[in-house]
């Protein structure tokens, strides 16, 4: 499946959303299909070996409660014809006559295998809806058949053509919930095959993820398009790394094509928010640009922050007279494209993309975090995860520790960096790297500084190891972490920084007299982070090494309430009633932060 243009993502997103909803508005339909599928299997056709037909029971409930196969036959058969097959059943059109052209693009068979249990074809077929006289308005878009051939078979024909498909806008919410379990399970397992057979993951079931929240995603638009776009920016990727277009003799960091389309779509972001204005309660209009660029969507706010808690952890250390390592941790062979100095294929690369290899990092980070914790290690600052120039990502760590840990968690991190493939060339020299910072001839800052400032915006650094403008090769990295969906900076020990961010919000004193003032500890807080002291601000929730749930001051949330009607507001897809942050909590009381209400409108 692929898509190269915005109109072709957002026809089939809102074809499969509507091909859901209409399975949701009658479950019955997937009765009607395993029937037509039974009928193939009669026909001795080659199944998907995925699904067992034979293990399919006689007979089937009416309520469509045994979870019936959603099947494909094996496009091999066909030779060269494959891409006249359809995505779910397929023929060769071209043995059935001038009748070819109102076979569906869905779903067809082999017509002349059939005979007369042609009339079990279900309603997955299109006809040329003009032949069907006025009755045409109640067969589906995606799912109908040549009426006038079925006589007064029609009936057999699921509920997808009675009268109450016409609104096939009607909330789809109210649908599944008048759904028995069973009907609900039946209906999710049926439409999470449906969505696997376009290489998208089923949507797992856990305490937040419900079945009908699962269900109403699977029938939404919005979600299909999200889906679409990022499987599609995904494929283009991975097809330029299998020609090795993505390496540093050619299209560096990402290829073109990605790169160019993540600065259109920021540009068309940016479009968006400045003809969108917020307004609140009081009056105050602002478009959403000007609000964006005043938080760490703005990427010099970002950098300064991210600098601005670096230094104070390192101020912090030097108080405390811990050590400054400077670790860099990257992929075995078989995770690199490419050689850097030649840009030529590496032979030992097995194919696998960038977020596999981030996955495999971050895996080897979970088993030393465990084994820190057994031998009460508790290193503190910040990891960066930049591509190398084919993609492959690598990991810059700068950590701060007790002079007596430090060769104990360089042990640590060495071993875990070497488990897979420590043996292969080059792995000794080349996995792990570390650097120990000596205070008197350089900061610690300025180690992961040059790291922070090319990941985010490129400015005043010149050029990079292959001769590329900065500025250009923030935009390619941008573009491969978005792509790739790889999380690129992430503090490791110390306070919380949302807390931080809500503290920021505050402008004045929280009490009225000084004595006050001068004995808070969150007027104390307040004043660090609006002075941005991150060292002070670590020190008064407790230092470095707390726990979360130690920490003084947290975060405050309450219910999201409509302000026009009094109610709850549930989440969209999941119907639970969802929290939102408004201040702060210290000493069993609620600090605001948040008074306004807003809503959006378009400028």
């Amino acid at each position: 499946m692929f898509f190269g243009f915005d109109d072709d993502i957002n026809l089939k997103a809102k074809e499969c959303a509507e091909y859901c909803r209409r399975i949701v508005i009658d479950p019955s339909a997937i009765q009607f299909i395993s029937i037509h599928h039974q009928a193939l299997d009669e026909t001795q056709s080659h199944i998907n070996s995925k699904v067992n037909l034979g293990s399919m029971p006689e007979t089937l409930g009416s309520d469509a409660e045994q979870l019936l196969a959603f099947n494909r036959i094996y496009p091999e058969k066909y030779g060269n014809d494959t891409g006249l097959l359809p995505v779910i059943d397929q023929i060769h059109p071209e043995q059935c006559g001038n009748d070819a052209e109102l076979l569906p693009a869905t779903d067809q068979i082999h017509l002349e295998q059939c005979g007369n249990d042609a009339e079990l074809l279900p309603a997955i077929d299109q006809v040329h809806p003009e032949k069907c006289g006025n009755d045409a308005e109640l067969l589906p878009a995606i799912d109908q058949v040549h009426p006038e051939k079925c006589g007064n078979d029609t009936e057999r024909l699921p509920a997808f053509n009675q009268s109450q498909i016409k609104d096939c806008s009607a909330d789809t919410k109210e649908l599944i919930a008048d759904l028995t379990s069973k009907q609900q399970q039946t209906l999710y397992e049926f439409l999470s095959r449906y969505i696997e057979s376009f290489g998208l993951k089923r949507l797992e079931l856990n305490q937040s993820m419900k079945i009908s929240g699962c269900i109403k995603r699977y029938s939404d638009k919005r979600w299909w398009l999200k889906k679409f776009r990022k499987v599609i920016t995904q494929a283009n990727e991975k097809a330029a790394l299998h020609l090795n277009f993505v390496n540093s003799k050619r299209q560096i960091y990402a290829s073109n094509i990605t790169t160019k389309n993540r600065i259109t779509q920021r540009l068309r972001n940016e479009e968006l928010l400045s003809s969108s204005v917020i307004i609140n309660d009081a009056g105050q209009r602002y478009t959403l640009k000007e609000v964006s660029d005043l938080n760490v969507s703005n990427p010099k706010i970002r950098k300064d922050e991210l600098i601005c808690r670096a230094r104070g952890f390192e101020n912090l250390a030097k108080d405390e007279g811990h050590e400054a390592l400077f670790i860099t941790v990257t992929c075995p062979s078989k995770y690199h494209r490419a050689f850097s100095k030649s840009g030529a294929p590496n032979p030992k690369w097995q194919g696998l993309m960038p977020d596999e290899a981030n996955t495999y990092l971050n895996h080897q980070w979970q088993k030393t975090r465990a084994e820190f914790k057994r031998k009460n290690i508790n290193p503190y600052g910040f990891r960066v995860v930049e591509p190398q120039h084919d993609g492959t990502p690598h990991w810059h760590m700068l950590f701060f520790i007790e002079a007596e840990k430090l060769e104990i968690m360089q042990d640590i991190i060495r071993h875990y960096a070497l488990e897979v493939d420590g043996d292969e060339k080059g792995a000794q020299e080349n996995r792990c790297d570390f650097k120990k910072i000596d205070p008197n001839k350089g900061s610690a800052t300025g180690y992961i500084l040059k790291y922070i400032v090319k990941n985010i915006d490129g400015e005043g650094l010149g050029t990079d190891k292959f001769g590329n403008d900065s500025v250009l090769v923030a935009q390619r990295i941008d573009a491969w972490a978005s792509c790739w969906c790889i999380r690129q900076f992430q503090q490791i020990g110390g306070a919380s920084v949302s807390v931080w961010r809500e503290l920021r919000r505050i402008r004045t004193k929280l009490f009225k007299t000084d004595a006050e003032n001068n004995s808070s500890m969150l007027e104390q807080a307040r004043l660090a982070a609006d002075n941005s002291d991150w060292q002070g601000y670590n020190n008064v929730m407790g230092g470095v090494f707390g726990k979360s749930k130690d920490r003084p001051i947290k975060l405050h949330y309450e219910l999201n309430i409509d302000e026009q009607t009094g109610e709850c507001l549930p989440s969209y897809y999941d119907g639970e009633f969802t929290t939102k942050v408004k201040g702060l909590w210290f000493a069993g009381q609620a600090f605001l932060t948040r008074v306004y209400q807003w809503r959006v409108q378009k400028a």
